[in-house]
């Protein structure tokens, strides 16, 4: 070979050999992507079918069989979807109330009169929506569809608001005329009808309903604080405010939040999705295991820290969960506190656990006699108590102006 020829030759084979390493790499890349998404595909569906294992819901299919259980004529979810044009009219009927008024301000007198006169003109409707509410059973009748879910969620709640608002201006105006025990028990309907909306899947439904127990719950402070409440109505609310039912509650929404993010992945079908999807069970097990352990608290060793894209989704619902639990020990207390008078908190009939502060679970509830009623409050979530103001949780009594005044 001759001199000139030498280079290109050597050249021609640094080239060869650099494509056959290029070659073993690319491949090698590529079988370790693909061993990746397996072997993160495959942990993720071998968590599933562990869920799936031990009776869990891992699809909308399995909830739906849950709901077909509850009977037709027990079912609420069937009764206040029948009355969805009522109750649309009714929400229409009451706008202009609805609109003028800032939620937790007391009716003006003109407003309590116009409403009044609403409620009047909608009361068989009213009682129509009373008496769904009232039926023992909420079997959701989503049709579960992949895709429609979550909007089919949205559009019901969407109506399920306002009709709550439209009850808690009934519970107002009738503790303004002097009937606080019927006043107190619309306010009962408002935290049943939340109980019942917990029942629909995912942990938006969860928010929901905490929503509405609370509307419910500053309804009856009303009317327990303003007056005269039946021993039948308080055996009523407490009924309602069973701590276990909740906490249940919120963990079936875990359960179906997980359903809904596995019917999410199985309809994109991404690497990607399939990882997060992972994380998402993780964190919702995570949660699980530690409510059936510690019981629902938010301490700061009790909310999830890692650094997940979906933990703060837990985290978020679980704060909204423990304000419930807080605003419903407030309330257990105001119920006694009004039914006993010169009682204080160490004396009256709750159980021990049920006097403590859910978000600082070594100290008692706060309460203070004021203005002729009864201030009972939480820290809240930052754990500091600020006497009822920044993100304290509790009830203290409002000024309702009677009618003829």
């Amino acid at each position: 070979m001759s001199e000139s020829t030498a280079p290109a030759s050597n050249k021609k084979k640094r080239i060869g050999v650099q494509l056959v390493w290029g070659s073993i790499i690319g491949v090698g890349g590529l079988v370790f992507v693909i061993a990746l998404m397996m072997a993160v595909g495959g942990g993720t569906a071998g968590k599933i079918r562990a869920l799936k294992s031990e009776g869990q819901p891992t699809s909308l299919g399995d909830i739906k069989i849950q709901s077909d259980l509850v009977a037709a004529s027990d079912n609420a979810a069937i009764a206040i979807a029948e009355l969805k044009s009522d109750a649309e009219n009714l929400v229409l009927a009451m706008e202009p109330i609805i609109n003028s008024q800032t939620y937790g301000e007391p009716l003006s007198d003109s407003d309590a009169v116009l409403a009044a006169k609403l409620l009047e003109e909608n009361a068989e409707a009213i009682k129509s929506i009373r008496a769904a509410i009232a039926l023992p059973d909420y079997g959701s009748q989503i049709d579960f569809d992949r895709d429609q879910t979550i909007q089919v969620l949205q559009d019901r709640s969407g109506i399920i608001r306002p009709i709550a608002r439209v009850l808690c201006l009934k519970s107002e105006v009738l503790a303004r005329e002097g009937n606080h025990d019927e006043a107190a028990r619309v306010g009962i309907d408002v935290i049943r009808l939340g109980r019942h909306y917990g029942n629909e899947p995912s942990l938006v439904s969860l928010l929901v309903s905490v929503a509405l127990r609370s509307m419910g719950a500053n309804s009856v402070n009303d009317a327990l604080q303003a007056g005269e409440v039946s021993s039948d109505t308080r055996e009523s609310l407490r009924a309602e405010l069973v701590e276990d039912e909740f906490v249940n509650a919120f963990l079936d929404a875990i359960r179906t939040e997980r359903v809904v993010a596995i019917e999410n992945v199985k309809s994109q079908g991404s690497f990607m999705m399939s990882s997060m999807l992972g994380q998402l069970l993780d964190a919702a097990q995570q949660q699980i295991d530690e409510i059936e352990r510690d019981g629902l608290t938010s301490t700061p060793a009790a909310v999830p820290t890692p650094n997940s894209p979906v933990n703060p989704v837990f985290v978020v619902s679980r704060t909204a969960a423990v304000r419930w639990l807080a605003l419903s020990r407030c309330l257990k207390a105001v119920d006694r506190l009004t039914k006993t008078p010169n009682s204080t908190l160490a004396d009256i009939d709750l159980p021990a656990e049920v006097k403590i502060d859910p978000f600082s679970p070594a100290e008692k509830l706060a309460t203070e006699k004021e203005d002729g009623g009864w201030s009972v409050f939480s820290a809240g979530p930052d754990g500091v108590y600020k006497a009822g103001g920044g993100d304290d949780v509790g009830l203290r009594k409002r000024k309702l102006v009677p009618k003829d005044e």
